[in-house]
């Protein structure tokens, strides 16, 4: 089933293939870094919260070491805002968190109606569909 999978979907990977993180100097690979934010907005606030990762995300999208952007909102309370960005290396992510596009950011941040979440987290190894397949194959 998990071959057909692959099969269906025009996949032909090798089954020990994983990206692990970005590549540096002389083909040595260096972990990613993931910032995430977490905020609850107040309810009279959500609107503006939004705008506010919405005027970042376009800036940072295209900054240097950016892997991905994403701004994401709970399924179950649409006042729950997340900013999520992966950066090639820590200087980057050092670089994002001085500019003046993200101190936008740090009022709503404080003004969360809950504790904000904010993590930086070292990724070393992503792996994707082909270690779904790797798993779902038997023996």
């Amino acid at each position: 089933m998990s071959t057909n999978m692959a099969q269906t979907i025009g996949l032909d990977l090798p089954r020990s293939k994983a990206c692990l993180g970005v590549p540096g100097d002389e083909g040595v690979y260096r972990p990613m870094i993931q910032a995430l934010f977490r905020i609850v907005a107040p309810e009279n606030k959500r609107d503006e919260v939004l705008q506010v990762l919405l005027c970042l995300k376009g800036p940072t999208e295209v900054s240097r070491g950016c892997r991905t952007c994403r701004i994401l909102q709970d399924a179950e309370d649409c006042h729950v805002l997340t900013y999520l960005v992966q950066w090639d290396t820590q200087d980057e992510v050092e670089e994002h968190l001085r500019s003046e596009r993200f101190r936008r950011l740090l009022p709503y941040i404080e003004m969360s109606v809950e504790p904000p979440q904010v993590e930086f987290s070292t990724i070393n190894q992503v792996r994707g569909i082909e270690f779904l397949i790797t798993v779902l194959s038997p023996g």
